[in-house]
């Protein structure tokens, strides 16, 4: 009866990486559609790169009308250290320097999220280390981040041959969760007119295994990205920024979006995108002081729209404190 349940866990590992058709073949990763406007999510690199303290919330609901469809909760904070600060401080004493512009090449950030699909309940938490370089009317940012998954088998989910009472009791008895730990890696360089990030995530490819179960064991994949965007101004009150985010595994499982935004006087925005594999994105949004709000409608273009009414994503920000730079290029929403 043991190798049942091997064999049962072999099949949520194996839907955990391809079961769901939005995604790239075989990623492991949480999908955004408003990446744009939080690039820490994907490369850590981000962090601080602006120079305020942003903290998002973010909702993702996915294929709205599936039965026990997949939804990512995930939260963020992100900051550039002051050196008046007590991090500043600390920085100070420990490297033994007084330069306010070194300490201003600081970045730091964190990440928590909850991603749902089916049988599995994935929890994560990201440190992140930046350092941004000054580079005349430009700036070059280095990221690590070290992160923690939990990955859990929902035991009330799972269905078994009520014949075999004997699964059940090794069900019951077995451990249906795991934690992962795993690094990011990113760098991004960003212009008054555009920007460039590329991110490494899941460097080390940590294996999966439940418990003493051998067989069913399976490793992360390693996986790359690459953004990119460029914004120019129409005339005094609109500014058109297309953009587009390749996505790939090592076995060349790619994704990639494709889109443009439309910005009026920086506080109200609207755009569209392609999503090959087959999915239209519409995003909307509007500042309101030091808060954004943002709202993304993905439409399914393949057989899954007879099967749900789309996805929504729902993004919450608040942005506080000074620019270190005094920089306003790089506020980029």
């Amino acid at each position: 009866m043991k190798n049942t349940i091997k064999y049962i866990l072999s099949l949520v590992l194996m839907m955990v990486f391809f079961a769901n058709a939005e995604k790239v073949s075989g990623q492991q990763a949480p999908l955004y559609s408003q990446y744009m406007f939080n690039k820490y999510l994907i490369n850590p690199a981000v962090a601080g790169s602006e120079g305020y303290t942003a903290f998002n919330v973010l909702a993702r609901e996915q294929w709205v009308g599936m039965k026990d469809a997949p939804f990512t909760h995930a939260i963020c904070a992100q900051t550039r250290v002051s050196p008046r600060s007590w991090l500043g401080r600390l920085h100070q004493v420990r490297s033994r320097s007084s330069a306010a512009s070194r300490m201003s090449k600081v970045g730091l950030g964190a990440y928590v999220f909850n991603d749902h699909r089916g049988l599995i309940d994935q929890t994560g938490i990201q440190l992140t280390y930046a350092y941004h370089l000054n580079l005349d009317e430009a700036q070059l940012s280095f990221g690590l981040s070290t992160m923690f998954i939990q990955y859990a088998v929902n035991k009330s989910k799972l269905q078994l041959d009520p014949d075999f009472n004997a699964s059940d009791k090794l069900v019951d008895n077995s451990s249906l969760k795991m934690i992962s730990p795993d690094f990011t890696f990113g760098a991004y360089y960003t212009t008054p007119e555009w920007y460039v990030g590329f991110s490494a995530a899941q460097l080390i490819q940590s294996a999966l295994k439940f418990g003493n179960m051998g067989d069913a064991q399976f490793s992360q994949r390693r996986h790359y990205f690459l953004m990119g965007g460029y914004r120019f101004d129409i005339n005094k009150q609109y500014s058109v920024e297309p953009s587009m985010l390749f996505k790939t595994t090592e076995q060349f499982n790619y994704q990639a979006d494709l889109g443009a935004r439309v910005y009026y006087k920086n506080e109200y925005w609207g755009g569209l995108a392609y999503r090959t594999g087959g999915a239209i994105i519409v995003t909307a949004g509007i500042r309101y002081d030091k808060f954004y709000f943002g709202y993304s409608f993905d439409y399914t273009l393949n057989k899954l729209q007879s099967y749900s009414y789309g996805s929504h994503e729902l993004m919450v920000a608040y942005k506080f404190g000074m620019n270190i730079r005094q920089s306003k290029w790089l506020e980029r929403y």
